[in-house]
């Protein structure tokens, strides 16, 4: 299992866990980079 975090809130880019078969896969549903979090909490912000 491989976990890797943002520097930025401690927001999980991505979670590789195994299988059944042993086969790795990312199982968090989510952007792949920083910048679009940014993004996406102030433009959620603004529309509240």
């Amino acid at each position: 299992m491989s976990v890797n975090f943002t520097n930025w809130g401690a927001t999980i880019m991505s979670l590789a866990i195994p299988d059944k078969h042993g086969k790795r896969g990312d199982i968090v549903l989510g952007y792949d980079i920083v910048k679009v979090y940014k993004i996406r909490r102030i433009t959620d912000t603004i529309h509240i």
